[in-house]
């Protein structure tokens, strides 16, 4: 075989080894092959129908080896694979009733081994990728928080600069106003010795001079009314560029918010789903009286409603808040009562003792640790006495949600194990904190049940999710 040229597709002797077919996976597999059998790239349709077939177990290495090699194609190429006849043969014995069954089963022993190995290190690379993608979508939130600060400081700027310049404009305008009044008294004051001078003494000199008086009057006042129309023009001009850099970033904020809906929709489950695990909250809710409308329950971070949804069917009063603007779309479709606003600012609007509790599903874990202290502050202060904060997140007890599927979803900044949160909770002021663990992972549940991998089991079994839920005294 020779040496592949960069970006082109390798050539090949007309005799070949199986195994260097084989070496290759996926994509890079079929493109090769029609390489090295039929001597051509591979064409949209044949590429796009052998990867189908390949990725959906309907065939596997060999079957597609075998179809381009005998196609009409391939048979007038006649090129020479060491090694497929064998693979053929062994299928065909495959094929024998229970003879093929058992020596399939005796291979797939020997196998085995090689087979662990290389789930192994496919579970090693996904995993690693999933990490790389992981820190690549959090540098590039870096990056857009970088991006947001400094047009909000921009913004800022400019915004003080107007003030300046509006100050200072407003100056200029008194100042001329002010020289305006009193050259109307001048003026005045002049016509009154006129007209004392008309008394006395009435010739064209004085008549010329009282024309030429009023004539500097009426210009001045005419130059005074341009000035006050070109500031008005300026302050108008300055408003306005003010308003759309402030337009321009709020919209900046939303440019992501239906991309971050449709993620929701594949990964976080489906409405049912997510109704049929917030259930076990609502003995909670009656425990404390709250859903009142003196006391209501406030959802922050409500996303598509579920919870607000389940706690309207209960006959609950209940209010939601969220940022992302497609969210609160889907919301009000079903006529919920939410509000599109940062968590922290929403409470800070609200009174004191307000609400009979404060929920947050999967939240936490997306806040800057001085944002969640600030969020739980102002939780205390809005709760009444004897209400209730239930704050849900992902469980890094979990080492598979430690690891790898916290990473899943990009805009999560750190996992916050159970009794990290607990204490912060604590420490803010709330008492009689419970941690209430959910969702085993029952695959690994029944797959490492034996005493042997009771180790293994605690680690890869563990609730996925957990809520802290924590009571205001």
């Amino acid at each position: 075989m020779r040496k592949e040229a960069q970006n082109a597709a390798p050539e090949y002797d007309d005799a070949l080894d199986i195994k260097n077919l084989l070496k290759l996976d996926d994509e890079g597999f079929v493109k090769n092959s029609y390489s090295a059998i039929l001597k051509r790239e591979a064409d949209e349709e044949g590429l796009a129908d052998y990867l189908s077939s390949l990725r959906d177990g309907s065939m596997d290495k060999i079957n597609i080896i075998e179809a381009l090699r005998y196609s009409d194609e391939g048979k007038d190429k006649n090129v020479k694979i060491k090694g497929l006849r064998n693979f053929l043969i062994i299928r065909e014995i495959y094929r024998i009733p229970l003879v093929g069954y058992l020596l399939k089963m005796i291979v797939n022993l020997i196998l085995l081994p090689r087979t662990l190995e290389r789930i192994q290190a496919f579970q090693n690379d996904t995993y690693g990728r999933l990490n790389e993608a992981a820190r690549t979508s959090n540098r590039r939130l870096d990056v857009l928080g970088s991006e947001l600060n400094e047009a909000a400081q921009i913004l800022n700027r400019r915004l003080d600069a107007l003030g300046s310049e509006l100050n200072e404009a407003a100056q200029i305008s008194n100042r001329r106003l002010y020289a305006l009044g009193k050259e109307l008294d001048e003026a005045t004051q002049n016509i009154v010795n006129i007209k004392n001078s008309l008394e006395t003494k009435v010739n064209n000199e004085v008549v010329k001079n009282i024309i030429d008086d009023v004539g500097d009057l009426i210009r001045k006042i005419k130059d005074h009314e341009y000035s006050i129309t070109e500031q008005d023009a300026r302050f108008k001009s300055f408003l306005d560029e003010a308003k759309r850099s402030k337009e321009a970033l709020d919209e900046k904020k939303h440019s992501h918010d239906a991309m971050y809906v449709a993620f929701e929709d594949k990964f976080r489950g489906t409405r049912e789903d997510i109704s049929q695990r917030v259930s076990i909250y609502l003995k909670y809710i009656k425990k404390v009286k709250a859903g009142t409308k003196d006391a209501p329950v406030i959802d922050v971070g409500c996303g598509r409603g579920e919870w607000l949804e389940l706690l309207k069917e209960n006959e609950y009063s209940a209010k939601g808040v969220d940022l992302n603007r497609e969210m609160i779309k889907v919301c009000r479709s079903r006529m919920l009562e939410v509000t599109e606003s940062d968590a922290v600012a929403y409470l800070k609007e609200l009174k004191p003792e307000s609400a009979g509790a404060i929920t947050a599903f999967h939240v936490a874990e997306h806040l800057p640790l001085e944002v969640l202290i600030g969020f739980l502050d102002e939780s205390l202060r809005v709760i009444k006495r004897d209400g209730i904060l239930i704050l849900e997140a992902p469980n890094p007890e979990n080492l598979i949600v430690g690891a790898c599927n916290f990473y899943k979803d990009p805009t999560h900044i750190n996992p916050i194990p159970p009794e990290t949160l607990q204490f912060m909770v604590n420490n803010r002021g709330f008492k009689d904190i419970e941690i209430l663990r959910l969702r085993k992972h029952e695959h690994f549940e029944k797959a490492l049940s034996s005493e042997k991998n009771r180790g293994l089991a605690d680690l890869f079994a563990k609730e996925q999710d957990y809520s802290t839920i924590a009571y205001k005294k």
